[in-house]
């Protein structure tokens, strides 16, 4: 623990994060029974609230848990900003986590729908990025058949076992693969190459969390940058000889790839500092003080 993320919410009430807060027998903490979300506010204001809000309704939905009255969009943001006051963390870049989880105990099968929730925020520190290094691995994406990838479920293990094979392989993140060998993502972002002035990127067929910052990107590409975009299913030597690789997520916004196992790219392409130029004027003008 540290200053910028001393104070965490509990159901509405503001308490020091190593205080004592969920029962042992929650089914958060013995399931993953529930969903989050994951952004970023800027000195204070937020940035596609509502979409996030959205998203974890829809989680939620899915697994039949009621949304939290106090994380209705009129409500949630006095309460995301009275916790980054409380942190100080309202005059610079953090990161908000919302999380929902069923209230209940012990077994699969439940017929509660009531809820708890929390909100957590930290300091977002600038990370070295022109060095992030993907590395394939075995463990596979889940397909949305057997659970929708479209929602942040909060049980992670897939995701986890796929970013400690990388770990090991001294890469900063996995890039995993459907059942059937297709690119898909990585435990965190969603993928993009250029190639011979395409931008390349897999489809919704291939298992991907569609994450927000991804439709920004699709949108700026075709509309404002006129380069061609096709999304499909792409083999793992459609991605090799790439001009550029990156990576993008609501918190690391757009990332070069500077390698993929034991094959280089460059991180300095022209391409890659007009996206980040036109995401950054994009966000600025979204931004809302309110939501």
């Amino acid at each position: 623990m540290n200053d910028s993320d001393r104070f965490v919410t509990v159901d509405g009430v503001i308490m020091e994060s190593n205080e004592p807060a969920v029962s042992v027998n929650s089914r958060g903490l013995m399931y993953g029974d529930g969903c989050f979300e994951t952004f970023c506010v800027y000195t204070g204001r937020s940035f596609k609230l509502k979409e996030h809000i959205k998203r974890l309704r829809s989680g939620l939905d899915f697994l039949q848990i009621e949304y939290p009255q106090e994380l209705e969009i009129e409500k949630v943001w006095p309460k995301i900003y009275e916790l980054l006051n409380r942190n100080n963390l309202h005059q610079t870049k953090a990161i908000v986590r919302l999380q929902v989880w069923r209230q209940g105990g012990r077994g699969y099968s439940t017929e509660s729908v009531a809820s708890h929730y929390s909100i957590m925020c930290s300091k977002l520190n600038k990370p070295d990025t022109n060095s992030y290094r993907l590395a394939t691995v075995d463990v596979k994406r889940i397909p949305s058949i057997s659970l929708p990838s479209q929602y942040k479920f909060a049980n992670g293990l897939n995701y986890i076992t796929a970013a400690n094979q990388a770990k090991h392989k001294e890469a900063d993140d996995a890039l995993m693969t459907t059942v059937d060998g297709w690119i898909s993502e990585t435990t965190i972002a969603n993928i993009f190459w250029l190639k011979e002035g395409v931008v390349f990127t897999p489809s919704e067929a291939c298992d991907i969390l569609p994450g927000i910052t991804r439709r920004i990107i699709l949108g700026l590409l075709k509309n404002q940058l006129n380069i061609a975009v096709k999304e499909g299913t792409f083999g793992m030597d459609e991605i090799k000889n790439a001009e550029l690789v990156f990576i993008c997520n609501s918190v690391k916004e757009i990332v070069p790839i500077a390698g993929i196992d034991e094959t280089q790219f460059d991180t300095r392409h022209p391409l890659l500092e007009k996206m980040q130029s036109c995401f950054k004027a994009y966000r600025n003008r979204q931004l809302s003080a309110e939501v």
